[in-house]
């Protein structure tokens, strides 16, 4: 509720911008900032010194799970960001981290690998390289083409291979940039059944900012920058990322199905296009691949698990981009209008088993891990109620606002429907 530094007044923070509240609380490393907060359980108020020191983001480093289902092992890898320390690539990669994460998983005798690239914005480049390195011998990885049509490829040049067993992408909407390079390749050397949203964001184009004050010596006036695209990005089979993004060799419906998210949804997106393809050997490490991924398509469409999260998708469309009302007399109309429908039904399992093939379960798991394994047993009109939760509390705290705001003016107003438009 207030900060400060010791031997001085504190600043209350309460209806501050959390903006301005943390520049109060940031300063040189080494000093100390005294930070007052109210316990919530019985209103005690405190003040702790605190020591500044450099906040590392744990959070967005590479972590692994074991997953462990009838007596079958996987390992999942999840990354929410491509990163690296340019100063010490040495100490916080990745790539490297991710490679560590692998030989541990290996230890604990997994049978199939999944990468989880959902919501990944993407990062730097060579850690792309590096990463897909850990699952091909050699080759290119990326084309990249800049100014004047100057065309390079980025190989991986290391043959040793950190994981050659089943491995499966996991995608989404929000999967952009660094992601979507590592997904096209992988794909394109079909190493990899890549599983999620029909397409991922669609970022094919790199941004250079060009600071314009250079220009200008000897004077106060700021000039601000330009972000300027410089680059467009390749896959290895010559086509671009650039609107069309990465297509999901599996699609699950998931939340973000019907919701427009992407470089198509930008104003003036440069277009798609397509340059020579880079010469490169497909991985011949799978024998079924193809019947696995029409096996899961056919699962997938008999399916009322993903039924109900398709409908689910709809609906939050419909919410971004219209109002609901939360007259009670309105909604119990629109509520009698539909058939309460529930239902859930398990995964059918089945794969090909065998050295070299997806590992039996191993496609059904994956499924199972996304989106769509978060779908509550109850459903009101084919819609998830676990969505509803949070818009729930947002009318409900909207409308507790608007009673008090009202109560001195005039009761009368909220006997009228209020409608409220959802917003993520």
């Amino acid at each position: 509720i207030k900060v400060g530094e010791p031997g001085e007044e504190p600043v209350n923070v309460i209806g501050m911008r959390i903006d301005d509240a943390i520049k109060l609380i940031k300063g040189p490393k080494g000093t100390v900032v005294e930070l007052t907060v109210r316990r919530k359980t019985d209103n005690e108020i405190k003040t702790f010194p605190i020591t500044r020191d450099e906040v590392v983001l744990e959070e967005s480093y590479a972590k692994s799970t074991l997953i462990k289902k009838d007596n079958k092992t996987f390992g999942l890898i999840t990354l929410p960001k491509f990163y690296v320390d340019f100063n010490d690539s040495k100490e916080i990669n990745c790539a490297s981290d991710v490679k560590k994460e692998i030989i541990n998983l290996k230890k604990e005798g997994i049978e199939g690998l999944v990468l989880d690239l959902r919501n990944n914005g993407g990062g730097a480049l060579q850690t792309v390289v590096d990463m897909t390195g850990l699952f091909i011998e050699t080759g290119p990885i990326v084309q990249v083409k800049s100014i004047g049509n100057r065309k390079k490829v980025l190989y991986d040049k290391d043959p040793s291979v950190f994981w050659d067993g089943p491995l499966v992408i996991l995608v989404n909407q929000m999967s952009a940039s660094a992601s979507e390079i590592m997904a096209a390749a992988l794909q394109d050397y079909e190493r990899a059944v890549v599983i999620g949203s029909d397409n991922t964001f669609g970022k094919g184009t790199v941004q250079n900012v060009l600071d314009l004050n250079r220009f200008l010596s000897n004077s106060d006036f700021d000039l601000g920058a330009l972000k300027i695209t410089t680059e467009k990005f390749y896959r290895i089979n010559g086509g671009s990322v650039q609107l069309k993004g990465v297509e999901s060799d599996i699609v699950t419906p998931n939340t973000y199905s019907h919701i427009e998210i992407g470089e198509a949804d930008e104003k003036n997106p440069l277009k798609w296009d397509q340059i020579d393809k880079a010469q490169f050997r497909k991985w011949d490490g799978y024998y079924n691949l193809e019947s696995v991924i029409n096996d899961s398509k056919l699962r997938i469409s008999k399916n009322e698990l993903f039924y109900l999260d398709s409908n689910n998708s709809i609906f939050t469309s419909v919410a971004f981009s219209q109002a609901i009302t939360v007259s009670s007399a309105a909604f119990a109309a629109e509520v009698a209008d539909d058939a309460p429908r529930a239902s859930i039904t398990a995964l059918p399992l089945c794969c090909t088993a065998g050295r070299n093939s997806f590992s039996t379960q191993f496609i059904s798991l994956i499924i199972e891990e996304m989106d769509s394994s978060f779908i509550v047993a109850f459903s009101t009109s084919g819609y998830m109620v676990g969505l509803w939760l949070p818009q729930i509390i947002i009318l409900f705290t909207w409308s507790i606002l608007l009673f008090v705001f009202f109560a001195r003016t005039d009761l009368a107003l909220l006997e009228s429907s209020i409608v409220i438009a959802i917003q993520s």
